[in-house]
């Protein structure tokens, strides 16, 4: 029998034999890819000027509920854990939102960038506490944020300068404060907290940065109401005889119930109204508060046809007024006769009776 071959062997390698080269390995399949897990959100506690042991944010957002508010519940903010009282939290809101919409004059920034700013505030004290996170700081960065998100962007050195100026003259416009010297320690710091502060708002809001803001719902609704014949606007005067007419559908007309309404609506910001309810509900009571102040009324003359106009119930209706009144009533004093005939309208409309109301009602017997 003839002798299998021995196997043959691989040649030494050396200066004078070449050795084949291996192929590369194979990727493995698209399937099998994992991309790396995404950064951790910022903590809280590393801008946190006033306490070191916060605990990191909540990322998740207000949820809404089939009604169209959102989940709120005023007594279980974080700022309650800290000892800060309902009232407390309500004036330091205002307070800032005002320091916000001022600063924002300054800085030129359209008005939807100035509310989607006051947006961004109150929903990133949804999750923080007034204790333990700076508002003024807060307020630069929500600012930064909105006109960035509204295409209006403003330089990060502009902000700051401008916010710095005007919350060292106590909210006042002045020219004694000088700006910070950009290589200055303070500078830097403050710099480096509001880019921090951003990213935290960022998280916070979960990166819902489109705003459905009430004034589109507020001029639709008004256009609405006036086509439909729903609304009945006052009669005026004549200009030779002096005899009244019955008031048409006019721009004029229209323009001045707008107006009026929109005022109530830049003031519902300072509220957290938005965290409460659906920018259409606010926008229903905003139209309903300047209807009655424009002596403009339901075409059936029936005064609670305005709940079915603007598709709210009277406890809506009741609580956005309500709040919208208590702000008004510090920014407009001069006003006070015309709130006071919105909550009487209001209080026969819906049957429940104000604290105000209540309270003046018990003092006179």
């Amino acid at each position: 029998m003839a002798q299998p071959p021995p196997p043959r062997r691989p040649p030494p390698s050396g200066p004078g034999n070449r050795v084949s080269p291996q192929p590369p390995p194979r990727p493995p399949p698209p399937s099998s890819i994992r991309p790396p897990p995404p950064p951790p959100a910022p903590s809280s506690s590393q801008v946190s000027s006033k306490s070191s042991s916060s605990s990191s944010p909540s990322v998740s957002s207000p949820s809404s509920n089939p009604k169209g508010g959102i989940t709120f519940d005023e007594n279980s903010l974080p700022s309650r854990q800290d000892g800060i009282s309902s009232e407390k939290e309500r004036e330091l809101r205002h307070r800032t939102c005002r320091f916000i919409q001022q600063a924002s004059r300054i800085l030129r920034l359209h008005p939807v960038a100035v509310a989607t700013a006051m947006v961004f505030f109150h929903r990133f004290y949804a999750k923080h506490s007034f204790e333990k996170q700076d508002r003024f700081e807060v307020a630069y960065a929500c600012i930064l944020l909105a006109a960035k998100t509204e295409e209006s962007p403003k330089r990060l050195s502009d902000v700051i300068q401008q916010c710095y100026m005007l919350k060292k003259n106590g909210g006042r416009k002045d020219t004694k404060v000088r700006p910070l010297d950009k290589n200055s320690e303070e500078y830097l710091k403050l710099k480096e907290r509001v880019l921090l502060l951003e990213r935290i708002t960022l998280h916070t809001i979960a990166f819902e940065l489109s705003i459905d803001h009430n004034l589109k719902h507020l001029v639709d609704t008004v256009h609405k109401l006036s086509q439909n014949n729903q609304i009945q606007f006052p009669l005026k005067k004549g200009s030779n005889n002096g005899d009244e007419q019955t008031a048409s559908n006019s721009s004029s007309n229209i323009k001045d119930i707008i107006n009026s309404a929109r005022r109530f609506s830049d003031e519902s910001l300072f509220t957290s109204l938005c965290l409460q309810f659906s920018s259409k509900k606010i926008a229903a009571a905003c139209i309903y508060m300047s209807s009655i102040i424009n002596n403009v009324k339901p075409t059936d003359g029936d005064n609670r046809s305005w709940l079915e106009l603007l598709d709210v119930d009277a406890d809506e209706l009741f609580s956005i007024v309500n709040q919208i009144l208590e702000v008004s009533n510090k920014e407009r004093k001069k006003d006070s006769v015309m709130f006071i005939l919105i909550r009487k309208n209001l209080e026969r409309m819906t049957g429940i009776e104000s604290e105000e109301s209540m309270a003046k009602r018990q003092r006179t017997n």
